[in-house]
């Protein structure tokens, strides 16, 4: 009817694009079409980021001689194809008991929209525990499957707690890739562990 009102909720997805954007709304009904006139919609700017996650483990907090998980995740990462980098930890503190086993390819390398899963290019990295760095952690979905806007981990360590103290997980040489492999500026965020 001509004087009903109807109220309409929408989200945007962010696409990497921020700032005073322009939108018109076209509504068609069986009877009738209305187009709006243009207006604007701020779009903040959200950074890309990498960054090590919090501890995944199965108690509330680290404690030595305990196993645990950090994701390096990547997030708000227009046009994300390819992903570099590489993870130090304090020897003294940390250390990879299974080395290359016990390091999993992240999210953003896995294909699930196909019927069955596929797995994207991934470098299995090297694990020194005695330098202290998982070295070589490479990825790569293909020019043809970049993600829009990424959000998802790259990689996940799986550690064990040496001993009790403060300590750093950092990354080094991060580098993203858009499609057209062309670098991408992220923030990279290191992660302070306190093991208990």
């Amino acid at each position: 009817h001509p004087s009903d009102s109807v109220t309409v909720k929408w989200h945007l997805d962010p696409t990497g694009i921020s700032g005073q954007l322009m939108y018109s709304l076209d509504v068609i009904s069986d009877t009738d079409r209305y187009s709006s006139k243009p207006n604007e919609v701020f779009v903040p700017y959200i950074e890309p980021k990498v960054f090590v996650g919090e501890p995944q483990t199965s108690h509330d907090r680290v404690a030595a001689g305990q196993y645990f998980s950090i994701p390096i995740w990547a997030t708000n990462v227009p046009d994300f194809r390819k992903a570099e980098l590489e993870v130090s930890y304090d020897p003294q503190y940390l250390e990879i008991v299974g080395r290359s086993l016990d390091v999993t390819r992240g999210t953003l390398f896995v294909d699930p929209a196909l019927a069955q899963t596929r797995l994207l290019q991934w470098q299995t990295p090297l694990v020194d525990n005695y330098k202290g760095v998982v070295s070589g952690i490479v990825g790569d979905r293909g020019g043809s499957q970049a993600v829009d806007s990424a959000y998802g981990t790259l990689i996940t360590i799986h550690f064990r707690a040496k001993k009790s103290g403060n300590t750093t997980i950092r990354l080094d040489n991060v580098s993203v890739y858009d499609s057209k492999l062309l670098p991408i500026d992220v923030r990279v965020i290191d992660r302070d562990i306190v093991i208990e």
